[in-house]
């Protein structure tokens, strides 16, 4: 047995690609179809920046009373403002969500939106 450390891990061996997106002008009932479809939480948004559409965010404005078939994706995603490059450690990754509060961390390659890591991959990776 190990002392318990591990090598350093990159992110593009446990992040999810290619990653579902929608067009900004998609609809909310859309985008958060196509999470139940695909069986995952989050969706970019293909704004200008790119934002991200978690199950969090479906859940918050459900909870506000807005009807969502009257809501675009694009107003109910947040702004991408952290990202991770490909060759970036799990744990440098792992300690970026903790720091912003997010689950979902883009990766992003020479300005190319190549994959998305989320605190369920990290956590499958440590138990896994």
């Amino acid at each position: 047995m190990g002392t318990g450390t591990r090598t350093p891990t990159r992110i593009e061996n446990y992040m999810s690609s290619p990653v579902e997106t929608v067009e900004h002008d998609a609809s909310l009932v859309e985008a958060s179809g196509l999470m139940h479809e695909a069986g995952i939480k989050a969706v970019v948004v293909r704004t200008d920046p790119l934002s991200i559409l978690t199950s969090t965010d479906v859940v918050r404005i459900v909870s506000e009373g807005v009807d969502i078939t009257e809501r675009s994706a694009a107003g109910a995603a947040t702004e991408i403002n952290q990202t991770a490059g490909p060759d970036d450690y799990l744990q440098e990754a792992a300690s970026a969500m903790l720091r912003h509060g997010i689950s979902h961390l883009p990766v992003v390659d020479d300005g190319d939106l190549v994959g998305i890591i989320t605190t369920t991959d990290i956590t499958e990776r440590q138990t896994g």
